[in-house]
């Protein structure tokens, strides 16, 4: 599989670690890269460097919609696509 020049920053947040291995794992294999996160405060300091997140909507400490309107409010680029 041929590496893209400039390859997409993508954020996974999943509090279940088998679920976003296997996410990360099909993003690696089209040459993206990739950071994980379990927690939902992992993305103030990922997102900014993101191009995109996958969240999951029911994390334990603050669901994926709820984090996404705060993510929304701080980083004018950040949008969803449901």
């Amino acid at each position: 599989m041929p590496r893209r020049r400039n390859p997409i920053n993508v954020l996974v947040v999943d509090d279940e670690s088998v679920l976003a291995e296997m996410v990360s794992m099909a993003l690696r294999y089209e040459g993206w890269n990739i950071a994980t996160a379990g927690r939902i405060a992992a993305i103030a300091s990922a997102a900014p460097t993101a191009h995109v997140v996958v969240l999951d909507v029911m994390l334990p400490d603050m669901t994926g919609w709820t984090s996404y309107t705060n993510c929304a409010k701080r980083i004018r680029s950040c949008r969803c696509c449901c």
